[in-house]
């Protein structure tokens, strides 16, 4: 103990002015000295009347981080050392992972974990880039609910946690001798091994026995006779009630916790975790990973049998049967998908961003589009054979005359009137997608009149390439002459 350069407890400091340092010793004995003084000259203390100030105590629990005072982890030391037949050596500790096998199973489990997915929480989102040929070959997505690391079988049965306090108490510490020390086997796996008796168990009809037995090789033989050294270092306890049934104790954990030999995974028909890839397909257990499984695969962005880019739900007959995903190199689109869980656990297709990459969220679901396109082109082609002339009597436009190009981008609400989507470069271009509604495009709806803007006749000399405001200064400068005439 020191406080700064000098002591201030005067019987010390008495002693030698040069002192800064009272020891422990010193220290305890001035406390047990101001004890003594309060028992016999305090008033409180005579007349026998001493009680607990309430107001104060839980203020001082609360100011240094206690919520109750917690005495059991002392009282079990305590009694670990009164009943203790061994001199504990500087190595021995308690409630601390000591057990080299247990860190060596964990270290297994930790070097086994492999990456194989993404973490997502619940209402987050995860971008990802893939290259074009997942998507043309066909790819699968699957998710999994999670509860955590703690949750998982190894991660926990391999746990340091086992040796803390929670779980083990330092009277029930298993300990071992190695090199002349004394250590604890923390934690401990129990088998079939009596920490109460020192016994071997073993269990018949569901009855744990004391067991004494050995392998003898005739009728004649004895374990006494076999086994002479074994027989005279077995306890007489052993002997003496071996094949009864034995009430022990196994383990060193606490009541009511499982212990670590007994601990079993659960059943995969008793997980309630969800999982499942498209369309609610949960595929089925295997026992050869290299034979070739069968995988159904929906193709196409636009084609009314995929059930999945339509937005509705199916309910495959098999649900073994995987559903994969292909896009088609005819296809528009489908660069950027989105894909999420509802709320009923089912992976589905959520999005398709026509234009950009894909965003926060989704401004218009496919679900709400894509389910009856077949409905949208039918009424796009017949719109535009109204808008067009066609049949008997209706001569084709001739694009060589000039008059008949200024009528048709004039707006003169005559019906050869050019519009766009052109309804020529929809059959020809679409085709192989919106058939038999070859008019149609297949994200456009409507035909609106493509007007031609009016003309402006100035000198050439001032003649500007861009009608944009922010490029005025640009279209007349020096540079866009010099960068014309490279170019030609």
């Amino acid at each position: 103990m020191q406080d700064g350069n000098s002591v201030k407890i005067d019987v010390y400091r008495n002693n030698n002015e040069d002192r800064s340092v009272v020891t422990a010793a010193e220290a305890e004995y001035l406390l047990v000295q101001s004890f003594r003084k309060l028992i016999y000259f305090q008033s409180s203390f005579a007349s026998n009347n001493v009680h607990r100030d309430t107001r104060v105590s839980p203020h001082f629990m609360s100011t240094h981080g206690f919520g109750a005072l917690e005495t059991t982890a002392a009282r079990e030391y305590n009694s670990f050392m009164r009943t203790k037949t061994f001199k504990c050596g500087a190595s021995i500790e308690h409630n601390l992972p000591t057990n080299r096998l247990h860190a060596t199973l964990s270290l297994c489990v930790n070097n086994l974990q492999e990456k194989v997915g993404w973490a997502v929480p619940a209402g987050g989102l995860l971008h990802m880039r893939v290259p074009a040929d997942v998507l043309r070959r066909g790819f699968m997505l699957s998710f999994k609910e999670s509860r955590g690391e703690d949750s998982k079988f190894l991660q926990n049965l391999t746990s340091p946690a086992w040796a803390t306090k929670k779980y083990i108490a330092a009277l029930d510490t298993m300990c071992s001798t190695r090199g002349g020390e004394t250590t604890t086997i923390n934690p401990y796996w129990a088998v079939d091994y009596d920490t109460k008796t020192g016994c071997d168990t073993y269990v018949q009809d569901n009855l744990r026995l004391t067991d004494a037995r050995c392998l003898i090789e005739n009728a004649g033989q004895t374990c006494a006779n076999r086994l002479r050294a074994l027989a005279d270092k077995m306890p007489a306890y052993c002997r003496a009630h071996a094949n009864e049934v034995s009430t022990g104790r196994r383990g060193t954990l606490r009541s009511g916790f499982t212990e670590l030999c007994d601990f079993v995974p659960d059943l995969p028909a008793l997980c309630m975790l969800r999982y499942s890839s498209f369309a609610g397909t949960t595929g089925e257990p295997v026992t050869d990973l290299n034979a070739q499984h069968t995988a159904s695969k929906q193709q196409g962005l636009w084609r009314f049998s995929n059930s999945i880019f339509r937005g509705s739900v199916l309910t495959p007959d098999d649900s073994a049967i995987l559903q994969a995903l292909q896009m088609l190199p005819t296809d528009i689109a489908g660069h950027s998908l989105g894909f999420q869980v509802d709320k009923n656990g089912l992976l589905g297709l959520h999005c398709v961003n026509l234009l950009g990459d894909a965003q926060e969220s989704c401004r218009v679901s496919n679900q709400h589009w894509m389910h009856n396109l077949k409905d949208h082109w039918a009424w796009q082609h017949a719109r535009q054979n109204t808008l067009w002339p066609t049949g008997a009597g209706s001569e084709p436009v001739s694009w060589t005359c000039p008059l008949c190009l200024v009528r048709s981008l004039s707006g003169t609400a005559d019906r050869r009137t050019i519009r766009s989507p052109s309804r020529n470069r929809n059959n020809f271009q679409f085709q192989h997608i919106t058939a038999p509604s070859h008019f149609a495009h297949p994200i456009v709806a409507g035909a609106r009149d493509l007007l031609l803007m009016p003309g402006r006749y100035i000198s050439p000399m001032s003649a500007c390439t861009s009608d944009a405001r922010d490029c005025v200064a640009a279209c007349h400068s020096s540079a866009l002459l010099h960068d014309v005439t490279g170019d030609v």
